[in-house]
């Protein structure tokens, strides 16, 4: 019996047996979510390694490549990106080792670093979606919103439709204070959705708008809105905020005065509404209904 060893031929020492594919076994235990059998076939390859080096069947760059994949799965982004890097040193061709290169970067806030590891990455990661909104959030952290910008178009322009591409530049134009070129994009994609998700973008949307100074279109969006949810306490208080922004306080207050129930500390604005209003005996009672303070104090002063 052999036992499982093959002997040479002429006789001699029995020759080993192959290996087990210990980095593919980690692989699979990686995308398993069963990070600790990963690890167990990384310290088996370790193991390997030292006694017969090349002959376990895997290059040194392909283990710290696994290595940097599972350390990032733990949460250890910098040792993460010092393996990975080492893999790359000795085979800079990997777009995957690249891409998760710029993942465990970002995580790290080493935003730059990132960004240029992700551009490296691009073969691997132009046919996701999580890779161009990685890609933009990692320019725009490092202060290159402009770059930012022009990677979430082009990314649109494979994705047209995306969601997550289409309210990602709005806000980034928002963060630049283009309220209105924000809208316009969050326009696009209030179109085409519905239900729960439509009533959030409905409020982000009127939020661009009064910000822009398009108070009249805000009030459009947020009326149609609370059609469809009369009693939602959110799009009433939202709504009565652009009405005072807009300079219809009678309007404001009884549109607050409706969200009062679930938001308490509205009772002030509603009070505030009424005496800009003319109707002081309102803006009293709602007043008293402010839990005191100052000014509830001042408030009745006036």
């Amino acid at each position: 019996a052999s036992g499982g060893y093959r002997r040479r031929r002429g006789g001699g020492k029995p020759a080993m047996p192959p290996p087990p594919p210990y980095l593919l076994l980690a692989r699979r235990a990686v995308l398993a979510g069963k990070l600790a059998t990963a690890e167990r076939h990384l310290a088996a390859a370790r193991g390997c390694w030292k006694q017969r080096g090349q002959r376990c069947g895997f290059a040194r760059w392909g283990y710290q490549l696994v290595a940097g994949i599972v350390y990032l799965e733990r949460g250890q982004p910098l040792r993460a990106a010092r393996s990975l890097r080492a893999s790359l040193a000795a085979k800079a061709k990997q777009p995957t080792a690249w891409l998760y290169l710029g993942q465990a970067l970002f995580r790290a806030e080493r935003y730059r670093h990132a960004a240029k590891a992700l551009r490296r990455a691009r073969g691997v990661g132009d046919k996701k979606v999580d890779y161009h909104l990685l890609l933009s959030r990692a320019l725009e952290r490092s202060g290159q919103a402009e770059n930012a910008r022009v990677a979430l178009v082009a990314a649109l322009a494979r994705f047209p439709k995306e969601a997550r591409l289409l309210r990602e530049l709005a806000s980034l134009y928002a963060a630049r204070g283009l309220y209105l070129t924000a809208s316009r994009v969050l326009r696009r994609l209030w179109h085409q959705s519905r239900g729960a998700a439509r009533r959030r973008l409905a409020l982000m949307l009127a939020d661009y708008l009064r910000r822009g100074g398009k108070q009249r279109e805000a009030l459009a969006i947020l009326e149609r809105t609370r059609l469809a949810y009369p009693r939602d306490s959110e799009v009433l208080s939202r709504l009565a905020y652009t009405y005072a922004g807009a300079g219809q306080p009678l309007a404001a207050a009884r549109l607050a005065s409706r969200a009062v129930a679930a938001s308490p500390r509205l009772a002030f604005f509603v009070a505030e509404q009424y005496r800009l209003a003319g109707d002081f005996a309102r803006a009293l009672r709602w007043n008293g209904r402010g839990g005191g303070g100052d000014r509830q104090a001042r408030q009745r002063a006036t």
